[in-house]
This record gives structure tokens, sequence and C-alpha cells, in this order.
């Protein structure tokens, strides 16, 4: 028989709480012992009525002050009766078997503190299989976006660290590193709690064969910046924890080095893993990388749409997936698939050498990536037309559902890079030198195999760090661009409030230059003609 103490941290969200005790106490199975712990940590009376409607099988502990996730846990953990402890967020959806995977995992692995699941987000791609350390000492989840079924996600081992979504802890590990540290609010508590546990000579792993779902960050509102968090980990951690993502890369064949008699050294990266961070890379693996951050980005809008929604809905029990570029409901049973092609498909077609027709082909392989480029557009033009709708009734008698929804700025300015591009194309030749007006963007200057430069610029066209003092001084800093050899002056949408802020530098632009674009997709300044705006 399998014993443990299930405690869930709950701060609001009803329809989510709902959703994971539901599928958690239904998927129990008869060799389960499991106790659930649900400590509300100063909810509205909403869902403190949810949780009161599943006594006697879950127990709750309320907390009459908003604590945060670190304090919920501990004070669950000190209620908890058993040894082995799971922590578990309510933005899960377990599959079944999870907890059985992870319980025994743990008790044949009896030098583990500590052992979290595969997490997934709901289009089947990975959203957890591990915690690394980056090389810029900071923690980061390793395989984000890579298919569930790839081998580097479907080995159980050892990490340093976990996430706390859904971990598994012993108790008397958890009580002799002190509980999550109170100091970390709703962000990096896992983090810190497991490199104590590597401190004290204790192990911590990573076990494939249990799996939930995850909507990510979904659950909680943190009442202190990333920024503060960050800045936490920094001052305890950054001098002492040691780099190890390169090995794991190394170890699952992500990552070769060919040794030869001299340097430089041959390096073979799996176009899973990276693309050159280079203005000469391959065109193909440019879209490839940018169609995987647009499709994170547009799974994390669907989970947050999804539990805004879920609380619109009557009764809680229906949820939203995107589906042929519109919002529907359908029932959550199994968390949806990518509807159509496989828009998270880490396997792209191979790129084929140099030649006649190596070349067609090549060519009709970005076009194929352009269209399905066009197809998310179509997906975030609606997401962002609902956020709208959203955000309107939340000041329209709806706020205590939708909270004051905010739309996703990124759906916004992705469009607005798309249109500069687009402008671009139909306006400047290919042979331009384009200094962009931005904040160090480079998806702004990926403007059809044209030069292009930030502005303002170091000597090397790359994004200074800073903005002009004055307008005397962005004048200046213009004119060296334009004696170096930049052709045009492009303001994106995002930098259009330069020519309010430096008045001199506008007035400059229009007495001196030849506007040949001016519009709300953008205005472009002709740095080679010496005539009057038109």
């Amino acid at each position: 028989m399998i014993r443990c103490s299930i405690i869930i941290p709950v701060y609001g969200r009803p329809a989510l709480v709902r959703q994971c005790l539901d599928v958690l106490l239904d998927g129990l199975s008869d060799d389960v012992d499991a106790e659930v712990i649900a400590v509300d940590d100063a909810s509205d009376a909403e869902t403190e009525r949810t949780l009161a409607s599943y006594a006697p099988r879950v127990r709750v502990l309320r907390h009459l002050v908003n604590l945060g996730f670190a304090a919920a846990c501990n004070d669950g953990a000190q209620l908890a009766s058993n040894e082995q402890l799971v922590f578990l967020n309510t933005d899960t959806v377990p599959c079944p078997g999870w907890l059985e995977a992870l319980v025994r995992y743990a008790e044949v692995h009896g030098e583990a503190a500590a052992v979290g699941a595969k997490l997934l987000y709901l289009n089947g791609t990975v959203q957890h299989a591990g915690v690394v350390i980056c090389q810029d000492h900071q923690p980061r989840h390793i395989y984000v976006g890579f298919p569930a079924d790839h081998p580097a996600v479907n080995k159980s081992r050892r990490f340093q660290i976990i996430t706390a979504a859904c971990a598994l802890v012993r108790r008397e590990d958890f009580d002799r590193a002190g509980g999550f540290d109170v100091a970390f609010q709703n962000g990096l508590e896992d983090v810190d709690l497991c490199l104590r546990f590597n401190e004290m000579g204790r192990e911590v792993h990573y076990c494939h064969e249990s799996v939930l779902y995850h909507l990510e960050s979904a659950s909680r509102r943190s009442r202190r910046t990333v920024h503060d968090n960050l800045r936490l980990y920094q001052t305890k951690w950054a001098p002492r924890v040691k780099p190890d993502d390169l090995d794991y890369y190394a170890a699952d064949g992500l990552l070769r080095v060919v040794y030869d008699a001299s340097y430089p050294l041959k390096l073979g990266v799996s176009p899973l893993l990276a693309v050159l961070d280079d203005r000469r890379e391959h065109e193909v693996d440019w879209l490839v990388n940018i169609r995987s951050r647009q499709v994170r980005e547009l799974q994390k809008e669907v989970a947050r749409l999804t539990i805004v929604l879920g609380e619109m809905q009557t009764g809680g029990g229906a949820w939203p997936h995107v589906g042929g570029g519109r919002v529907e409901a359908a029932a959550f049973v199994h968390p949806p698939a990518s509807p159509g092609l496989d828009v998270a498909s880490p396997h792209p077609a191979p790129v084929p050498e140099a030649g006649p027709v190596e070349g067609v082909l090549r060519e009709r392989l970005v076009d194929t990536h352009r269209r399905l480029l066009d197809e998310d557009m179509e997906i975030e033009a609606n997401i962002r037309r609902l956020q709208e709708r959203l955000a309107a009734a939340s000041g329209d008698g709806l706020a205590k559902h939708t909270r004051m929804f905010v739309p996703n700025q990124y759906f916004g300015y992705e469009a607005d890079v798309r249109a500069v591009q687009e402008r671009v194309r139909s306006e400047l030749p290919r042979d331009a030198v384009i200094a962009v007006v931005s904040k160090g963007d480079d998806e702004l200057l990926r403007l059809d195999c044209r030069q292009a430069w930030h502005f303002p610029a170091n000597d090397e066209g790359e994004y200074a760090g800073y903005y002009p003092a004055d307008s005397a001084e962005a004048i200046d800093r213009l004119e060296a661009l334009r004696a170096r050899g930049a052709d045009f002056l492009l303001f994106p949408p995002c930098a259009r409030w330069w020519l309010e802020h430096y008045t001199e530098f506008a007035r400059y632009l229009e007495t001196r230059y030849r506007i040949v674009v001016h519009e709300e997709t953008c205005l472009i300044v002709s740095l080679n003609d010496r005539a009057h705006a038109t």
C-alpha cells in the first residue's frame, strides 16, 4: 500500500482548484492511501466554498492572511501525517499512474530527498524535465518545448533542481532543511530548497514516468517581482552553484565536440537544441527558432485564457482550447492536442546543400514555414481580440471573474514587428542599410537580407545599451551612423515616443531629410535625400 500526504497550496482560482481536485481524487487507485491537504492562503469566499465542498476527502487549513507559496507548503507539511510529502500545484492535471510512479521511484532511490515529475504543456510538449544551472549561473528548465517522447526527457536521473509544481519530498529531509524559505515569494523557493538538499549531501531526481499537465504559473500571482526573487537567489546561490547544462546536452547526444590537431574545434549542435546567434545564420534556422518562440508564447496565452474563461463558465466544468484559429469550449477530459499540423514539431525537414535542385527545395521549405507563420498570425489575432474582449469585460461588471484582465503585450508587439518587416520589404531596396530605433531586439533587424543596425548603436552596430541624453546627442549619433553608411532611419511603433521626447531631433529630421513612410506601421526617413518631408 502506497502512503503519502498530498499538499496543495491554494490561492483563488476556484475553477482551477475544482479541476485539479476532481482529476486527482477520481484517479486515486485502491493501492494508494493518500491524505489530501489543501492550504487556503487567504483566498476569496468562492474558493473557500469550493474547498469546503470536498470535505471530508480533503482537509483544509485556512490562512487568514496571504503568506505566499512557501509558507502555505510549510504549514501543510506540518499538518501532514505521512513520511512522503507530495507538493502539488492547483494548475496541474495529473495523468493516470502519476502518483504511484513518483512514490515507487522514491522507494527505490533512498538517496533522493526530492523527486520531480514530467510536466507537459497542453499541446503535449515538455514544460519540466528537470532544472539545470546554465553558464550564466541561472536556473532554467531543461528541454522546454521538446516533444514528450524525445529520449532526452524519457530517462529518470539526477539533477541539481526540480520544480515544486509536483514534487515528492521526504519529511525527514524537508524538516532537516527547514522547509521552503519564506524569503522567496512565489518564485525560486523550489530552486533554493533543492540546492540546500544538495549541500546536505542528499540528491534530487527526476522521474519521467510520473506525468502531469501543467498550466504554468496560472495558479498564483506573485506578490514580489521576479527581479526581487532573482536578486535574492543571486546573492545566496549564484557565486556557489556549478553550471551543468552542457553536461546534459552532451550526455543526451545533442551537443558534440570534434577534436582536431589544432583549434578551432568543430561543434555539432542539434537543431532541437540551438541555432547560431549570428546574422549569417541560415534563414531556415531562424524561421524554426522564431516559430518555436511563437508556439511557446501561444501556449502560455492559451493556458492563461483557459483559466480566465474557465472561471466564467457556470459550474467550472468546461475548458476552452484553441482549434482551427478560434477559441472553442470543450470538456477537459484529456488535454487537447494541437489542431491540424503539429506546429510544435521539433523535426523540421533537413536543409539540403546548395545546388540548382537543392535551391528550389530550400525555397519551398522556407515558403512552407512562412505560410505556417501566417497561420500562427491568424491564431494570434484571434487570441488578441479575445483578450481585448476580456479586458473590456473586466470593467463592465465582470471584474470578479476576470480580475481586471490585462491583455498580453506579446501579441501586439509581434504583429507590429511583422508589419514593419512587410513595409520595409515593399518600400526599400534590398541593398539598403537601415538604422532601426530599438531597445536591442534583434528581430527588428531581420529585414529580408537588408543590412540593419540598432540605433543608438556602438562601434560594431550593436545596441548601445542606453538612450541619448538629449536631442543633440541623438543627432550626433545619427550623423555618425550615416557617415558609416546608413541609408535609412526606421522608427517602429514601439519607438515613436522618440519624436515626442527628443523634439529637436524630430525637427532636425523633418527639416533635413525626406520621410518616405509615415504611417502607424512605422516611420522611415531617407538619410540620403536632402528634401522636405512629404
